[in-house]
């Protein structure tokens, strides 16, 4: 089975990229207790996280903070490829977890610290400085875990609305390759 693991610091594109793949999919919604998310059956695709909303924090910021203990049994249990992104579920111990169980691709997105600025301006996001530095260092204990086995980590910085579709078609192809047959 194949997971995409999206995470990058607040603001730099990640519920973008994964609502382009959201509107792409033909889903259901599903609920694995506090796992909920969009499950694409013609391809096998679990899509975690709430994106079927008007909200500027959709995807795992929707679901409870709670998660995590059900994520890691619904990983072990289920033969789906599976997406998300965000600070929810994008910790080093998940990814740890995910690179026994899946074929794992990270995906870090990145951008300036003015463009960073600019969207936190635009959102009228209210996270503190010690919350943002928390999620950077959080992101450097991935980089630096991961960072070591070449190609573990893909960095890419969306600056449009273009660079966001041809990476999140990227994505969905990769996860489509594999419709949950072994090997």
């Amino acid at each position: 089975m194949k997971c995409v693991a999206i995470g990058g610091v607040p603001a730099t594109g990640k519920t973008t990229l994964v609502k382009k793949i959201y509107d792409k999919m033909p889903k259901i919604n599903f609920e694995y207790g506090l796992v909920k998310g969009h499950y694409d059956k013609e391809n096998n695709i679990a899509l975690l996280g709430l994106y079927n909303q008007n909200n500027t924090f959709l995807g795992t910021d929707r679901l409870s903070m709670g998660v995590n203990k059900q994520f890691l049994q619904y990983i072990s249990m289920v033969q789906r490829n599976i997406i998300f992104e965000g600070d929810r579920l994008f910790s080093l111990n998940n990814l740890i977890k995910l690179n026994e169980l899946y074929e794992l691709r990270i995906i870090m997105l990145t951008n300036s610290p003015e463009t960073l600025l600019k969207r936190h301006k635009e959102r009228n996001d209210s996270q503190t400085d010690k919350f943002l530095k928390g999620r950077a260092t959080k992101i450097k204990n991935i980089q630096e875990h991961f960072g070591g086995i070449i190609g573990r980590i893909e960095t890419y910085t969306l600056t449009n609305l273009k660079e966001s579709e041809t990476l999140s078609n990227n994505i969905y192809d990769w996860l489509k390759s594999q419709k949950g047959h072994n090997g």
